[in-house]
């Protein structure tokens, strides 16, 4: 029997990166072991026996940690090219998977320890795999699924479009997602857009009797910008 063994893995940012460690924590958790899914340096509260990153900048710290206490650590990559952090790791680690033959951006200083693993995979989407796709009716709703995250995103933004443009109008009116609705939601971001800005404005000023004045002036937090499928529309937020 395996001995239980504590694996800490380091992941986040997109799905792209949270979805594989997840996975792995699922297949070591079914074989007995404890794992914990972060994002940040709490490798001493896990004493763990290997961290392992799955890039994006908040594993970093984690795989900081790592070499701090001499802790084996590995990362993976799911991209066919090598991210900024497994980059910046990459001489740093004790092994590297990844998920292609051929990897851009790979140090060859670091090729004997690469190991060719492909990508985790859930076992929810294992469990559909041989399902196959469910018959296209000859009327009612039309779902286009689009996946992709990070930089891959980029070329789907450009293509994707350009393809549902081509097929027969019959499909296109049958699209959950229509290019119609598309465009009124670019409108209507465009008109939040052009609202004027509310940064630096200042409200309920009033004078103390020190002679300081106080009130409160809008600052910017951090820009979020989402997108996602509110049935039966899309929506921008």
């Amino acid at each position: 029997m395996t001995a239980t063994r504590h694996y800490l893995l380091a992941a986040g940012g997109t799905g792209g990166h949270m979805l594989p460690a997840y996975a792995l924590a699922g297949e070591l958790i079914a074989r007995g072991h404890r794992v914990a899914l972060v994002s940040d340096d709490r490798i001493r509260d896990f004493d763990p026996a290997v961290v392992v990153g799955f890039g994006g900048y908040p594993s970093l710290p984690s795989l900081l940690a790592a070499r701090a206490t001499k802790t084996p650590s590995v990362i993976h990559e799911q991209n066919a090219v090598l991210g900024r952090t497994n980059r910046l790791m990459a001489g740093r680690v004790d092994a590297i998977a990844v998920a292609y033959h051929h990897i851009r951006r790979f140090p060859p200083a670091c090729a004997d320890k690469r190991h060719l693993i492909g990508n985790p995979v859930r076992e929810e989407i294992i469990a559909i795999r041989e399902d196959g796709y469910p018959p296209l009716p000859e009327d009612g709703i039309v779902r286009l699924l689009v996946v992709g995250g990070s930089l891959g995103a980029t070329v789907l933004s450009d293509v994707v479009p350009a393809a549902v443009a081509m097929l027969p109008r019959a499909l296109l009116d049958r699209l959950q997602l229509t290019p119609d609705r598309v465009a009124s939601m670019v409108q209507g971001l465009q008109q939040v857009a052009s609202l004027p800005d509310p940064v630096g404005e200042i409200s309920e000023l009033n004078r103390r009797p020190s002679g300081i004045e106080v009130g409160r002036m809008r600052v910017p937090l951090g820009v979020i910008g989402i997108i996602y499928e509110s049935r039966p529309n899309v929506t921008a937020d």
